[in-house]
């Protein structure tokens, strides 16, 4: 498994995790324009992109945009990899932020294992008008 900065060339691969993962996925645009950051990762197993997360860093905080990994490359540990990572490069943060769907009790489980809390809801967050959830977690190394 390798983690490394995600090129153009990896987009298309990001975008079909992306819709195999949401319902109402992010636009190759909204990739694209992450990707000169540092922040925006891939994960390759065998020369294969099987996951991605895509952060970015304002001010004091870190926050999630996305994270997804192929189905059938779940629950391997390859998210939490990608999260951990993520959050190194954003070590000099006091805190991290991300925004889950109300309904999606599995990463929500997910997020609370890597340290995350609940914070509050975000009503009509969706664009199907689901509530999102905003979790955060303290960056223990900065303190």
């Amino acid at each position: 498994m390798n983690i490394r900065r995600c090129s153009p060339r990896d987009i298309e691969h990001v975008l079909e995790i992306e819709h195999e993962s949401f319902s109402s996925p992010y636009s190759r645009e909204i990739f694209e324009d992450y990707l000169s950051s540092d922040l925006f990762l891939v994960v390759e197993k065998d020369e294969e992109v099987i996951g991605y997360i895509l952060a970015d860093k304002r001010e004091d905080q870190g926050v999630i945009i996305s994270i997804a990994v192929q189905p059938n490359s779940r629950n391997e540990g390859i998210g939490t990899s990608l999260m951990e990572t993520a959050q190194e490069k954003m070590k000099d943060v006091e805190r991290y932020f991300l925004i889950v769907r109300t309904s999606n009790i599995g990463a929500q489980l997910f997020y609370e294992k890597l340290g995350y809390s609940k914070v509050a809801k975000i009503e009509d967050y969706y664009s199907d008008g689901e509530e999102g959830l905003l979790m955060q977690k303290s960056n223990e190394k900065k303190k």
